[in-house]
């Protein structure tokens, strides 16, 4: 499913972020790309915070 949505960007946020990306997109792929690396942001932070709710919890053993 798609919306469609109008929203006002900071020039130099919007220049800044086009600039990092590394190649021509899409006003919609460049949007797209950051909120997929908003939610791993949160995503990750959230387990970080779930470590810190098990302190005494045993290392799971990994395999090599």
């Amino acid at each position: 499913m798609l919306i469609n949505i109008d929203v006002e960007i900071d020039n130099k946020l919007y220049d800044e972020a086009r600039t990092l990306m590394g190649r021509t997109v899409s006003d919609t792929e460049l949007v797209e790309n950051a909120l997929a690396t908003f939610i791993h942001l949160k995503a990750a932070q959230r387990l970080a915070l779930l470590g810190k709710a098990q302190p005494n919890f045993e290392d799971v053993p990994r395999r090599r």
